[in-house]
């Protein structure tokens, strides 16, 4: 699953509790319904945290074909690289589902980060997680085939919700096969195709829109940190 750093790819990792409480000390909540923008080509410089919901990050030079590289779980933040240095991304910050988001100023988040050495640190080792994380999901996309890249992206899911692979692992989120297909650049038409193989296989198990993956069905992924 991994090809050159430790973190798992498109799922972000939790933020540290000082940055939530933070949040929830002097953020501002907003709820931004399915399909909103938070923020697209470096518009807002402010701090994003992901109370309820999903968001995800696209890349905005393909009109028309979405390209994501991240997607963004509760308890996770968004924008935290554009807040500290105040720089402009092409990225376009989208709404997934309902979602419930503090909003924070880049001001309060500075001074938290200035007046404490051990957190700008702890910050720092976060934010390249992130992207860490960010690069994987692209380095996966780029080298590999959809269905591999499926399976790729299930797994991180899987792993991010219960730290390991059982028997059989339920999904944990609902995602429609145009959203898997913006992970993973491909279509819809073929995320629909590899799990109709699959499912004939046996490697997986539908129960309506629930999928539930069998573990031999990641059997045959790469991941560079079980030779390590």
């Amino acid at each position: 699953m991994r090809q050159v750093f430790q973190q798992i790819p498109w799922i972000y990792p939790q933020d540290p509790q000082e940055i939530i409480e933070l949040c929830h000390k002097h953020g501002t909540m907003r709820h931004v319904k399915k399909g909103g923008v938070l923020k697209s080509g470096g518009e807002s410089q402010k701090l994003f945290h992901l109370v309820e919901g999903i968001c995800a990050y696209f890349i905005n030079y393909a009109e028309g074909k979405p390209r994501s590289f991240a997607l963004i779980l509760p308890g996770s933040s968004l924008g935290d690289l554009t807040c500290i240095t105040g720089q402009k991304v092409n990225v376009t910050t989208s709404v997934l589902r309902d979602a419930k988001i503090l909003t924070l100023s880049p001001e309060i988040y500075l001074s938290a980060i200035k007046s404490d050495a051990e957190l700008a640190i702890k910050l720092c080792r976060h934010a390249i997680n992130k992207q860490e994380s960010s690069l994987e999901a692209t380095i996966t996309n780029f080298t590999h085939e959809p269905a591999m890249r499926l399976k790729i992206f299930l797994q991180a899911l899987i792993i991010r919700y219960q730290n390991k692979i059982e028997e059989w692992n339920k999904v944990p989120l609902i995602l429609t096969h145009e959203e898997l297909g913006m992970m993973i650049n491909t279509t819809r038409v073929t995320v629909n195709r590899i799990f109709s193989q699959w499912e004939k296989e046996g490697l997986i198990k539908k129960d309506g829109k629930q999928i539930h993956c069998g573990k031999v069905l990641f059997g045959d992924i790469y991941d560079w940190t079980e030779h390590f």
